[in-house]
């Protein structure tokens, strides 16, 4: 990724309906604590029920970094959540 760069990007997982709420604040907390720590400027977020849209500006050529990280804290905390 080039520094700098604006990128848009979908991922697909299934939300049940009585875990949305729970699951969006979650979503929502995750992703600034990974902008923050990868240097990602947010523009606009979409969640929906079986995927996201982000449009972000990567300032340091962290997107793959961050998507990454953003992901896997997402299933971890999904996955309390439904314990």
């Amino acid at each position: 990724m080039v520094s700098g760069s604006i990128s848009t990007g979908p991922a697909r997982r299934k939300i049940p309906p009585r875990f949305f709420a729970a699951i969006r604040q979650l979503f929502l907390y995750i992703l600034g604590v990974c902008a923050r720590r990868f240097g990602i400027l947010m523009h606009a977020v979409t969640l929906m029920s079986t995927h996201e849209h982000v449009i972000v500006t990567d300032t340091k050529g962290r997107l793959p970094d961050f998507l990454r990280r953003l992901h896997r804290l997402v299933s971890l905390g999904t996955k309390v959540l439904r314990q």
